[in-house]
């Protein structure tokens, strides 16, 4: 894993499953594209409890993105997912209870599907503003590049064109990613990002041209 600086670093906390996976590419990829460095559970290994490893992750990173759009019931166990939100709360404990100001200035973006729904499931993140992407990858796209320019304050490049240069890289993901895994939904997190990083070093003469 090719890991960035603190104020670079973006922990990605999202469902892991297949019904995300484009919407998790989406945010990888643009994060990437922005010169930032995501990290997320994936990484972690089987030597350490994993929530140990989520909190040195969090602890490792300037930024946060909590996507809390997961909230049907498990059709196996019948249960809610309660992973996002925990570590949604995992974050902003470390943000306000923090003594590093380090810490204590971490920003991040809570995302969900369906706008407004968090009053009725997360009550108590009642004055905070919560993005809505309506299950669509543009949007994700044009959400994260957003609020990374509003956070930043920094002039950047409209979010169209780079959902135009993620459709082209999803586009060929399944030819790139073959010898990773037969279907490009099981690529590994660390393979993903490799993957990305070399596409944008060297796109394709259709998105050179836009840069």
């Amino acid at each position: 894993m090719i890991r960035g600086a603190y104020s670079e670093s973006v922990f990605i906390n999202c469902p892991f499953d297949s019904t995300f996976a484009l919407h998790f590419r989406a945010i990888v990829y643009t994060l990437i594209r922005l010169g930032f460095a995501p990290r997320c559970a994936l990484e972690a290994g089987n030597s350490e409890l994993r929530i140990v490893k989520i909190l040195e992750l969090i602890g490792a990173c300037r930024y946060g993105i909590h996507d809390i759009s997961m909230q049907s019931l498990d059709t196996r166990t019948g249960l809610p997912r309660f992973n996002m939100p925990f570590e949604l709360g995992l974050f902003l404990g470390c943000k306000h209870i923090s003594a590093h100001a380090e810490q204590n200035s971490k920003g991040f973006l809570v995302l969900d599907s369906v706008p407004y729904r968090f009053r009725d499931s997360l009550s108590d993140f009642a004055g905070y503003d919560i993005s809505c992407h309506n299950a669509s990858a543009d949007q994700v796209i044009q959400v994260v590049r957003d609020w990374l320019a509003n956070s930043l304050e920094k002039t950047m490049y409209g979010a169209s064109r780079r959902q135009k240069e993620f459709r082209e890289f999803e586009s060929q993901l399944a030819d790139m990613a073959e010898e990773f895994a037969p279907h490009p939904d099981q690529i590994g997190f660390t393979d993903l990002c490799h993957l990305i990083r070399d596409w944008v070093l060297e796109p394709s003469p259709a998105v050179r041209a836009q840069d």
